[in-house]
This record gives structure tokens, sequence and C-alpha cells, in this order.
């Protein structure tokens, strides 16, 4: 593993944890298929970003977030079928707002506003893959911390409530350490 994305890591018990598989492949993704925000290989059209920074649509889609409780937030892939993007208010609205896929997750780019952080691009899973859901945010990880404390009351360090998929945990981005990721994986 990289060092960048095993330092990124923190706080995993154990070599393969129940969260670290879905970690490591975002974190991994990001870094093989990215490598900055916005991902230099992802051209994003204009016109699919002009949302609004704090759109309503977006605060609804993520409003038990911080619990981990996100559904049908994942692309439709099944075999045989056209992936659609979740049937949200917010993706209805911006049906451009595809910027990347890897053979794990779907990747979408967009400037709105989670809770003061603002959002540069989302991770979405497939049908049946993999139950993480992450948030590429601006903020590096220590003003994400003090924001999400400011708004929520926690700062989302690795935890038994992140293990357990009942709460997201924040992370440095292994690709710019500038910049953070809110990542929420559900148990299986």
């Amino acid at each position: 593993m990289h060092p960048d994305v095993a330092s990124g890591m923190g706080g995993m018990r154990g070599p393969l944890s129940r969260r670290a598989l879905p970690l490591m492949l975002l974190a991994g993704a990001l870094l093989s298929a990215c490598g900055a925000h916005p991902p230099p290989s992802v051209s994003v059209p204009a016109d699919t970003v002009a949302a609004a920074a704090g759109d309503p649509a977006f605060a609804r889609m993520l409003a038990g977030f911080h619990q981990c409780r996100y559904e049908g937030l994942f692309v439709n892939d099944l075999p045989g079928q056209v992936a659609t993007a979740p049937d949200t208010d917010w993706f209805r609205a911006h049906p451009g707002a595809a910027c990347g896929r890897d053979a794990d997750f779907y990747y979408f780019c967009m400037d709105e506003s989670y809770r003061g952080l603002t959002v540069q691009r989302m991770a979405l899973p497939g049908t049946g893959g993999l139950p993480s859901v992450a948030l590429y945010l601006q903020q590096d990880a220590a003003t994400a911390r003090s924001i999400l404390r400011q708004q929520l009351g926690g700062g989302f360090p690795p935890s038994p409530a992140s293990d357990a998929g009942t709460a997201p945990e924040l992370m440095a981005d292994p690709a710019d350490a500038n910049r953070s990721i809110l990542v929420c994986t559900r148990t299986f």
C-alpha cells in the first residue's frame, strides 16, 4: 500500500478491519484515478457544477449522513442496464455531475455545502458494491473537524461507531493534505 494511503487510514485496527477494505479502495482509487482535486483526467463541464452552495436538495439528501444514513445513494448499474445516478432531487437537477468511475466507485463533481464544509466530489458505490459513500472536502482535516464539532458536536475520528457504520470517519485526503474526506461505511 502506498505510504500516503496508509497514513490516511489512521485508526485502523488489525491488518484488515471491517472498514479497512472500503477505505483502502476509496483512497487508492483517489490516488490512482484522480490524484488531485478535481481529477486531472476528468473534465467537468461548466454547467455540471452550477448549483449554488447550500442547495436545499443537497442538504436533504445528506440529512442523515452524520449517522451514516444515506438511503438510495448508490448508482444503479445492474448488468444489461444503463448506469443511473441516485434518484434524488439533487441528482435529477444535476444530470451531468458524473465525473469519473473506477472499478468500485462512481464520482460526482460538485460545489456544494455540507454542514459548513465545501463538498467538491462524492464517491458512490454501484449496485451491490461496497456500502461506502465519501464526501471529498475542500477543507483540511483539522479545519473540517473543527467545523463538524461546531455543527454536529463531534469531529468524527476513527471510533467504534465508525467501525459499526453508524457514524462517518473524517480522514486527511491522501492525495492532498490540504483537503479531507468524510467517509461512511455501513456494515454488510
